[in-house]
């Protein structure tokens, strides 16, 4: 439910309360020697993101197991560029933590969608 700040009275709001994000970042790299074994030339491919977010509350709806995570806190972290792939949700809830979730992720800003 959205709040309405003209409306005088008690409201309720359902959200999602992010705790901590993780980042890492890694890439593959490849290094040529030239014909008289000094350095030739050097590459940088496959960049990847890899990383956990933890909160309170709702877990965020589009984090579901092997979806997308758009419209989320990961996509506000890395863009919409690429393909995330949520790997893990945990949720929990005991007496003195309630409704508290995980979510860990892999993201590729170069991949497509496949079929695209």
């Amino acid at each position: 439910m959205a709040v309405v700040f003209d409306t005088v009275g008690i409201q309720s709001v359902s959200a999602s309360l992010v705790e901590s994000a993780e980042i890492t970042a890694s890439m593959e790299e490849v290094v040529v020697a030239d014909s008289d074994s000094g350095f030739g030339a050097a590459a940088c491919y496959d960049p990847t993101f890899e990383g956990s977010v933890s909160g309170h509350g709702d877990t965020p709806t589009a984090c579901v197991l092997g979806g997308a995570g758009d419209g989320t806190v990961i996509s506000d972290l890395l863009g919409n560029d690429g393909i995330t792939i949520i790997t893990s949700l945990k949720e929990s809830e005991s007496n003195s933590s309630f409704q508290t979730w995980e979510i860990s992720y892999t993201h590729a800003p170069d991949a497509a969608a496949a079929g695209s």
